[in-house]
């Protein structure tokens, strides 16, 4: 599938033998993994074996070389967020400190996250879906050719030129990519692909930030399964850090809106500077080096 297209499986024959007779050896694998961006399993299989052949004057050149990245995208700004997408991390950064760092779902190999650079200046709590063209007449429409009933279950509402049709009454089997007059919202709730909150980042490639209903994906590694749009783990922890000065829009009003689905729209005070980048070195919370795998295979710092 999509993800073992960008996140090869670090087990199988290429395996220790024995990976347990040496605990000592397996907690050094373990940590070893963890700041390389690997599956930690504590296995000596061959991603592992990969980064454990890069030099350190290699990773030093790597780091060099990211720390230029980092200093020709240079933001003065007090307030700004990254989201490194080889990292699968977000973070804010308030006057140059790392405030907040949150795991990130991005695109597979085929839909790969672009990087780009805008700003973020609004969100919205329990959004509506409008599901882009392409989604809704190649996957929506497989999806209503199998079960008539799959619109209504997800909470989804079918149009034709913006006036509504009822879904359970269309012959789907009449329709394809090429020939799908439709237009398709899903309604806020803990059905809607866009999780609890969305983010409003403008940008040409019509890539967006917000929350997901799948939140069992946090718990992998490799996060690339998106068809791009960027999904935050707790999205409603960057709302309240964003505007905890907003004496309107408190903590609890937030978690009320988030728990309840109460679509509202918050303006934040001033635009955040929003960068969405590809890094494959970066240093975390606790001021520790960590190495990304070039997932994407585009990166001109990559040791591996």
């Amino acid at each position: 599938g999509e993800f073992y297209d960008v996140c090869s499986s670090t087990t199988g024959s290429d395996a220790l033998d024995s990976p347990q007779a040496d605990s000592a050896l397996h907690q050094a694998l373990t940590r070893f993994q963890r700041y390389h961006g690997l599956e930690p399993d504590g296995l000596l299989g061959p991603d592992t074996r990969q980064a454990l052949n890069v030099s350190a004057d290699e990773r030093a050149q790597q780091l060099l070389c990211v720390a230029r990245q980092v200093r020709e995208n240079s933001d003065s700004s007090s307030v700004l967020i990254a989201a490194n997408i080889a990292a699968f991390r977000l973070s804010l950064i308030e006057q140059n400190q790392t405030t907040l760092s949150a795991r990130m779902i991005v695109g597979t190999a085929e839909k790969q996250t672009p990087t780009f650079s805008t700003e973020l200046r609004s969100l919205i709590i329990a959004p509506n879906w409008y599901i882009p063209y392409s989604i809704a007449s190649e996957e929506i429409l497989d999806d209503l050719q199998q079960d008539a009933r799959y619109a209504s279950r997800q909470r989804m509402n079918v149009y034709q030129n913006w006036r509504p049709v009822d879904a359970d009454t269309v012959d789907w089997s009449n329709y394809s990519t090429d020939d799908f007059p439709f237009q398709i919202r899903q309604e806020p709730g803990p059905w809607n692909q866009l999780g609890r909150v969305k983010f409003v980042i403008p940008n040409s490639m019509q890539i967006g930030l917000h929350g997901t209903p799948d939140v069992r994906l946090f718990n992998t590694t490799c996060r690339a399964y998106s068809h791009g749009c960027l999904r935050l783990q707790d999205p409603e922890v960057l709302v309240k850090a964003l505007v905890r000065q907003d004496s309107i829009w408190t903590a609890e009003r937030i978690e009320d809106a988030v728990q309840n689905f109460i679509t509202s729209t918050i303006t934040l005070a001033a635009p955040v500077p929003f960068h969405v980048v590809y890094w494959t070195a970066w240093i975390d919370e606790d001021a520790i080096v960590r190495f990304s795998p070039d997932i994407y295979d585009r990166d001109p710092c990559s040791s591996e």
